[in-house]
């Protein structure tokens, strides 16, 4: 058995094309893994953003409870004003 060592135009586009092909694979996929990196950079900033948002509504709605308590207070010391004057007027 005799091995036929002669290289054709056929096995240069062969490994030609193997090789583009491979090249084209590789830089795809850099190109990738850098855009996803990029957009993983970008997602972290907004979720940064939407958490100082959240704290910043969080914030908004401590206030408000706060503001509720009060008219409530007040509310219920204007009804014992209200039932302290109706009861000197009526003895």
């Amino acid at each position: 058995m005799s091995i036929d060592w002669t290289i054709n135009l056929g096995h240069i586009l062969t490994i030609v094309g193997l090789v583009s092909g491979g090249l084209v694979f590789v830089l795809t996929v850099r190109s990738d893994v850098n855009s996803i990196k990029a957009t993983e950079g970008g997602v972290q900033r907004r979720l940064d953003a939407v958490e100082g948002d959240l704290r910043k509504i969080t914030d908004v709605l401590v206030e408000i409870a706060r503001q509720d308590e009060r008219l409530n207070a007040h509310a219920a010391r204007i009804l014992s004003l209200e039932e302290a004057a109706h009861s000197h007027e009526h003895p």
